[in-house]
């Protein structure tokens, strides 16, 4: 676990992903990159394709190998185990009764396809495999979590709901940051990244508007 400690070259690599993560900013027929995505597509691929080029950068560099990714199952003990199985029961619950007391007319949804690939799949994999299979051991455990809390911070909405994103990323960030210690392994990581996902964008929407846009 001591493998690139002490060099810069993972928030270098942290840096870059910013960079890739900014194409959101382009301009496509008038409109941003981003608008672009979510109309045409349902969803925002870029940003989970940043994390994949950035591991993909970080293997043609030579910087560590992919066996080092941690992309299995891993070794498990009843502490991650009990981590795990509260994390599935809690997060989900609170993301629901957040959802129901933000909207005034909540009902829970189902996403378009696109959209259910993208934060159910791609976002997960993508992110789990920079984040834990890569920056939890060549940081630590706190410096990855406060990182990936501090990027939420770039999230669009006001500054309450920013600072909120960055202390729940951070607390996200330290249970699968945890995980991969204790396990070996991001595959837990993936799961409770993507049931996360999902409950939040099934139970997000409250109108027909907001329906659509996320078709």
């Amino acid at each position: 676990m001591q493998w690139m400690m002490g060099h810069g070259v993972p928030w270098l690599a942290v840096a870059a992903l910013m960079v890739l993560q900014s194409a959101v900013r382009i301009r496509v027929g008038g409109v941003s990159l981003l608008t672009w995505q979510q109309e045409r597509l349902g969803s925002n691929y870029v940003s989970p394709l940043a994390h994949f080029l950035t591991v993909l950068g970080l293997l043609l560099i030579g910087t560590f190998r992919a066996t080092r990714l941690g992309i299995t199952w891993g070794h498990w003990t009843p502490a991650p185990l009990v981590v795990f199985g509260l994390t599935l029961v809690v997060f989900p619950m609170t993301i629901v009764m957040s959802n129901y007391r933000a909207a005034r007319d909540w009902r829970p949804r189902l996403p378009g396809w696109s959209l259910t690939l993208c934060v159910g799949l791609f976002a997960p994999i993508g992110e789990e495999l920079f984040w834990r299979g890569y920056l939890v051991p060549a940081v630590g455990l706190w410096g990855s979590a406060v990182a990936f809390g501090v990027v939420h911070a770039f999230n669009p909405g006001s500054v309450g709901q920013r600072a909120g994103n960055v202390i729940y990323a951070g607390v996200l960030g330290l249970i699968f940051g945890y995980l991969r210690l204790e396990t070996g392994g991001i595959i837990a990581g993936i799961i409770l990244h993507s049931v996360v996902n999902n409950i939040n964008h099934l139970t997000s929407g409250s109108t027909t508007d907001a329906v659509a846009k996320a078709s």
